[in-house]
């Protein structure tokens, strides 16, 4: 389920004008922490407030972080062209659980649909600054990839274009986020859309 967030930034944030990015990273602890801990630790080294977009914790939980149409603070040289995606833990120590890893393809297969981000490209940290290994070498990306293509294929099926697209307008009414996981978790019988056979999460 995604969490809506209130934090205070210590400074305005710009509006971001680009989005090719979906950017990957983790927290680099293995120590369970929160959202508001990483706004605080963030702020504690200067920045307005916690950098990432979104949080996902380990339970896959999600965050709202910066608002999505704002700039990050998560990788530098891309911040102004990015949406940044934080993950609880350590990925060069951990593996990256089912639940986590679902939430992940959920929220970025619901970014792309609803706001018209299609051709927007997932990269994990490392993919563009070779000085990292963020978000850690037990990262499942190419898991991920496959599970966003196949829950994008349910959003499709699911809703075609009841919703419309939103290009200009940076706000998803309430309600959709969670309905719209739980949907593509399975917590409601696909029978109710139509589509008993279609499995919209990839089950190991």
């Amino acid at each position: 389920m995604l969490h809506k967030s209130y934090f205070l930034f210590k400074e305005e944030l710009q509006v971001r004008r680009s989005n090719k990015y979906i950017i990957l990273h983790h927290t680099k602890d293995a120590m369970p922490h929160t959202a508001d801990d990483v706004h605080k630790v963030h702020q504690r080294k200067g920045m307005a407030g916690i950098g990432y977009h979104y949080f996902i914790d380990k339970k896959g939980e999600i965050y709202e972080g910066r608002p999505v149409n704002t700039v990050g603070a998560h990788a530098r040289g891309f911040n102004a062209e990015s949406i940044g995606i934080g993950f609880e833990g350590d990925y060069n120590k951990e593996t990256l659980g089912e639940r986590p890893l679902n939430a992940a393809a959920m929220l970025i297969a619901l970014l792309k649909f609803y706001y018209f981000w299609e051709n927007i490209e997932v990269k994990t940290w490392n993919d563009l600054n070779k000085e990292t290994d963020d978000p850690g070498k037990n990262f499942p990306f190419e898991r991920l990839k496959r599970k966003v293509e196949e829950c994008l294929n349910c959003l499709n099926a699911f809703f075609g274009e009841q919703w419309g697209k939103n290009k200009d307008n940076f706000y998803i009414p309430d309600g959709v986020y969670g309905k719209v996981l739980e949907i593509l978790a399975g917590d409601y019988g696909v029978d109710d859309y139509g589509d008993p056979d279609r499995e919209c999460v990839e089950r190991d």
